[in-house]
């Protein structure tokens, strides 16, 4: 409750701030320049167009424990081996995951371990100070 109020009062004081600060144009020019291209904007945005959807999303932190095949998949995610399919292609086409043939069965695993900082970062956002997801919707 404590914390809840904390922000509360900060979120206050931030608007205060911002409401009363004009900023030169020098400052708004200096800040335009650290910020990303329009390009890599873009691609920021289908980065985290990827992981909205829960499937991938369950897909990708099932392989960062280790390989699998498309049945362990099944078996451990509880979906349909059609739509598995369908995002493990889509997750292939990105770059996220490649699969590997062993004798009969084609194995799955990560080919971008970047993806896991990004999932684990996300991770840390929900867990900061032991807030809940709904309550950081609420104070955004």
């Amino acid at each position: 409750m404590l914390q809840s109020h904390k922000r509360v009062l900060y979120n206050i004081y931030m608007q205060e701030f911002v409401e009363n600060c004009i900023m030169d144009e020098e400052v708004k020019k200096k800040i335009k320049s650290y910020l990303p291209n329009k390009s890599d904007i873009i691609s920021m945005e289908r980065v985290f167009s990827l992981f909205a959807d829960k499937t991938r999303l369950r897909i990708v932190l099932a392989l960062s424990i280790m390989p699998m095949i498309v049945n362990d998949l099944v078996g451990v995610l509880g979906i349909n081996q059609t739509t598995l399919s369908h995002q493990l292609a889509f997750l292939r086409n990105l770059g996220v995951v490649e699969d590997a043939r062993r004798g009969k069965n084609v194995v799955y695993s990560l080919k971008n371990k970047t993806a896991l900082t990004l999932l684990s970062c996300a991770l840390d956002f929900i867990d900061e100070d032991n807030a809940k997801v709904e309550e950081l919707v609420v104070d955004f």
